[in-house]
């Protein structure tokens, strides 16, 4: 998860705090792009389940997509979420 956390850091958002945990994870970020909170999830979730297929040999579905968190409009540049 770790990694999935530092893979758009410094590009999407800051990552300023995170603490994860057995089977979910605590994040605050600042957004720095136009990506909206949902965007910035589910590419967490796409790279995370990149990382588990590729450590358990397995193979993700052709396609296979992480639907978006159903957060709603896109946020502003700048602003701090605690997911």
């Amino acid at each position: 998860m770790e990694i999935a956390l530092f893979h758009f850091d410094g590009i999407h958002y800051l990552l300023l705090e995170w603490v994860i945990m057995p089977n979910h994870v605590h994040v605050l970020i600042e957004v720095i792009g136009t990506m909206t909170l949902g965007d910035i999830v589910r590419g967490w979730k796409n790279v995370s389940a990149k990382n588990i297929c590729d450590t358990l040999g397995a193979r993700q579905p052709s396609g296979a997509v992480v639907p978006a968190a159903p957060l709603g409009a896109r946020q502003p540049s700048g602003a701090v979420f605690v997911v």
